[in-house]
């Protein structure tokens, strides 16, 4: 594994250009990767809650924050500045002085280090987010844990808003102890704000998060898991199996995980909680901050979620994973009698030309079934459910939503 991971970082990291300020990374085997913009007041509650976790884990646990922001034409003038003060604190964490930022408990708990991606000639290019600022961190990890002989190696994903329990390390390392642990996912429950009008809009929220993946998951979708940035954790052999983080602004989460599924099993890790941030947010176009600034936008519309019904015709798609060579033409056409959308669907991305090169490329059923959800995996099962949304299916309100879950018989499809 160590050429792979040597090759890995030869082709696809540059180390060099963002260097990693570290006060010794010795016996480390576990690497969390905090991306960091603008969040000076945020920053010091995050590290708070992890220097609660166990003291054993803590001293092979490294914290790497990677402060960053694009050129001043391309980013806010305050977010800068807000970056250079957070700079200036995690210096002085890591030469051992006080900052307004960090406690004593932090300073003495954790293990802490910094990648500057912000200051003048070190920031992100144009066209690069949040994606590429994981991604230095996490190869740095890549680096660090290659030279660990240890067998559990785990590089985690948190963000700078959010809190984890004292359990949080214990539980990861438990789920990566058994055989074959790949990549997971850690339950997460967003804080609830007092004000009632926030409230709402982010528990509207979680709920059409959770909505969406129940559907999938009673659709037998492989891709029914969340994909919330702060919730990642993989191994570092996963992490290079996939080629690395992505470098998108936004949805970077989504394909990443989207790839550590194709590659291997992606676990559910509930046995303890993440609690990312419930603020609004405008930076990125999609994701929770924004989801949230328009829910309380639109605070006297309800809050919709995609119908359930939408989910009938997914699994019927889904289905045709265990369909054979011979007999596709017939599964195939009766889709189109059952689910003339999802028919529809299917020919506009050109099914069966990808089936016939799944068939060609398979020696085996089970290579032709992973072939094909690879091919229909996280984000064409999304096109789907909005093409279902979109042309006769439109979303729904929650209540009627819960009413249409509680009211269908999930062991029939037909009615699902």
């Amino acid at each position: 594994m160590q050429q792979e991971f040597s090759r890995y970082l030869s082709k696809q990291a540059d180390l060099d250009r963002w260097p990693l300020h570290v006060d010794g990374a010795d016996d480390v085997n576990t690497v969390i990767v905090i991306p960091c913009l603008a969040e000076q007041s945020n920053l010091g509650q995050t590290l708070t809650s992890l220097a609660a976790c166990s003291s054993e884990r803590l001293r092979q646990t490294l914290v790497i924050c990677v402060v960053n922001n694009r050129a001043p034409e391309h980013a806010r003038a305050d977010d800068i500045a807000d970056n250079h003060a957070l700079i200036c604190d995690l210096r002085a964490l890591l030469e051992g002085r006080d900052s307004k930022t960090f406690s004593s408990d932090i300073r003495s708990a954790l293990r802490v280090a910094y990648v500057d991606a912000s200051t003048p000639r070190n920031e992100l290019p144009e066209k690069d987010g949040v994606g590429l600022a994981r991604k230095i961190g996490l190869d740095w990890g890549v680096s660090l844990l290659s030279e660990s002989d240890v067998a559990v190696r785990l590089l985690c994903c948190l963000d700078a808003d959010t809190t984890v329990e004292p359990n949080y390390l214990d539980a990861l390392r438990a789920a990566f102890s058994q055989p074959r642990a790949w990549a997971g996912v850690v339950h997460f429950e967003h804080p609830l704000p007092d004000d009632p009008t926030q409230r709402s809009a982010i528990i509207g929220y979680e709920c059409f998060l959770r909505c969406h993946v129940y559907g999938l998951r009673e659709a037998k979708s492989p891709y029914a898991f969340h994909t919330v940035g702060s919730t990642m954790v993989c191994t570092p052999e996963a992490y290079v199996a996939v080629s690395g983080m992505n470098r998108r602004q936004a949805a970077e989460d989504f394909y990443f995980l989207q790839q550590l599924a194709k590659t291997g099993e992606l676990q559910s890790i509930v046995s303890t909680t993440v609690h990312p941030s419930a603020r609004p947010s405008h930076r990125v176009p999609f994701g929770t901050g924004r989801r949230v600034n328009d829910l309380l936008t639109n605070a006297d519309e309800p809050v919709k979620v995609y119908d359930p019904t939408v989910y009938g015709p997914v699994q019927q798609v889904l289905a045709l994973a265990d369909t054979t060579p011979d007999s596709l033409q017939d599964s195939f056409g009766s889709l189109q009698q059952r689910s003339p959308l999802s028919h529809a669907f299917l020919q506009e991305q050109n099914f069966e030309v990808a089936w016939s090169r799944m068939q060609k490329d398979s020696a085996t059923e089970r290579q032709r079934v992973r072939q094909f959800h690879t091919w229909f995996d996280a984000f064409r099962t999304l096109k789907l459910v909005h093409f279902l949304r979109d042309n006769g299916m439109p979303n729904v309100a929650i209540e009627d939503a819960a009413r249409l879950w509680a009211g269908q018989d999930h062991a029939d499809p037909e009615r699902f």
